[in-house]
């Protein structure tokens, strides 16, 4: 039993990613305290768009319904030139996974939400207007000394594991040492939201402009709130780029002055870089403080969130004694190179916004100035990328049938019990088994199933409205994670008694006997 000021883990951040985080661990029955600095949602202007997987783990955590009408769908995402000629347009539209692939939305009205759903959890202690001091390592404990702001006065409190959350300028991974691998991305941005008086005066797109002269972005937000993005070029200072004098004539080509107004304004320092390591001992980096993406892409809080999803079930079977330590070191194989696969796709895209910059400029053809290598790159999926995962620390089963999937099971309709459903329903937060037929396991693997809480469906006496899930469904049995990601599929080499055997043993489950 967990005394006062101890807890399972501790949040050092407040933002949509320690929010996230925390309500994500919360679901699983973790004891949590969350430590910020400050004690009011940051004013200037960060996140703005999210995909669809991301909004699925909100869901996961019953919370999408409730803050949804804070999300707006983009009617399409443009790549254009200066001068408003459209170089390619993608349509924006629900995925069958049941949410837009894209949707943007207004940072500080997301905080409050999610903060609001925080405070009706009884598993989250906030300390708001505490700054960590330090943190020290003492048998299976981490002890935390933080400063209450307010009165000036220390206190320490204590858990199993410490999660850094603050972001890029992370004081943990500061006092931890933990160098960086420069990725070779370094340029600051000035962000500017603006509120329109009329909400018909902008289109409804995500629009990057190709500028030969300043790479510059635009979000439509909501109905009258907007951003704007535009690289800094050499030799710009700060403090100029901040008046309202220098972002009126930046803005001066594409909207009057006279019907809008700004709402804030900052400069932001993009990197490309990626912490040498995500975890030392019971401290583990999340998000911002394990690594910084370009902003071309839009993937910042959508990786994120996808560190959350990976590591937050890990964490909870390691916290309720059912696995050994051991499977966190799963969490910076799993994330590291696709973080890495990210950063590099954002890099390319800034190459191709450059290089059909310069096809504008110098009146060539696209085809000679976009060089094909950075094309394909920048458009990659980087979420089918798991060949250059760790094997000896992944928890994946490793057979061609699984790698012939797609890693993320899709969030397909269908029909259980007459009731229409999404396989979301289904999962919730647990581990998953769909067989063909009732399964006749082992009494060792369905007791491990049962330690895991592992739901086993019968696909016979379920109606699946996606035809290739539905024919997958007739030859196959699946073996699903938490996060959604399938751990493995049967074939005639591999049963689901195998796979889960296998499953077993990358869990670092404590009881395999």
């Amino acid at each position: 039993m967990a005394q006062e000021n101890e807890y399972e883990v501790i949040i050092v951040g407040y933002g949509p990613l320690g929010l996230l985080c925390g309500l994500l661990l919360s679901k699983l029955g973790v004891k949590i305290a969350i430590i910020e600095r400050k004690k009011d949602v940051n004013p200037l202007p960060r996140s703005s768009v999210v995909d669809g997987q991301s909004l699925r783990l909100m869901n996961s955590i019953s919370i999408y319904s409730e803050i949804k009408n804070l999300f707006n769908t983009p009617e399409f995402l443009d790549y254009a030139l200066p001068d408003g000629k459209i170089i390619q347009r993608s349509i924006v539209k629900e995925t069958s996974d049941g949410y837009p692939n894209i949707s943007t939305f207004y940072q500080p009205d997301l905080e409050v939400a999610l903060r609001k759903k925080i405070s009706e959890s009884d598993l989250i202690d906030l300390y708001l207007q505490h700054e960590l001091i330090s943190f020290k390592e003492k048998e299976d404990k981490i002890f935390i000394k933080c400063k209450d702001i307010t009165k000036n006065k220390l206190i320490e409190i204590g858990s199993s594991y410490l999660l850094a959350c603050d972001g890029i300028n992370s004081s943990i991974r500061k006092k931890l040492k933990i160098s960086s691998e420069d990725l070779k991305y370094s340029k600051d941005w000035l962000i500017v939201d603006i509120d329109t008086k009329d909400k018909s005066l902008m289109n409804n797109t995500i629009r990057q402009i190709c500028d030969f002269e300043r790479p510059t972005s635009y979000t439509f937000l909501s109905n009258k709130r907007h951003r704007w993005e535009f690289q800094l070029l050499p030799g710009e200072k700060r403090d100029e780029m901040l008046q309202d004098k220098k972002i009126f004539s930046l803005l001066a080509k594409y909207i009057d002055k006279n019907i809008y107004s700004i709402n804030r304004r900052d400069i932001y320092k993009f990197k490309a870089e990626c912490s040498r390591h995500w975890l030392k001992n019971k401290t583990i980096l999340l998000g911002g403080a394990a690594y910084q993406l370009p902003p071309f892409g839009y993937q910042s809080l959508n990786s994120e969130i996808r560190d959350i999803n990976n590591l937050c079930w890990k964490l909870s079977l390691v916290l309720k004694n059912k696995c050994k330590p051991d499977i966190l070191l799963s969490y910076n194989a799993e994330r590291e190179p696709v973080a890495k696969e990210t950063i590099s796709s954002s890099l390319a895209m800034g190459q191709l916004i450059d290089s059909i910059a310069v096809s504008f400029k110098k009146n060539l053809p696209l085809e000679e100035s976009v060089p094909p290598e950075a094309r394909i790159q920048a458009f990659k999926d980087s979420r089918n990328s798991l060949e250059d995962i760790e094997k000896n620390k992944k928890i994946f089963y490793d057979s061609d049938v699984t790698k012939s999937f797609n890693p993320s099971m899709p969030n397909f309709y269908m029909m259980v019990d007459k009731e229409r459903v999404f396989f979301d329903d289904l999962l919730g937060l647990n581990f998953c088994v769909l067989t063909a037929g009732k399964y006749d396991f082992s009494k060792k693997i369905f007791k491990f199933l049962e330690e895991i809480n592992a739901k086993i469906y019968d696909t016979t006496n379920i109606v699946c409205e996606d035809i290739f899930m539905k024919e997958s469904f007739k030859n196959h049995s699946f073996i699903i994670r938490p996060d959604r990601k399938i751990f493995g599929v049967s074939d005639n080499d591999n049963s689901p008694e195998i796979i889960c055997e296998d499953l077993m043993r990358k869990l670092f489950f404590i009881n395999q006997r």
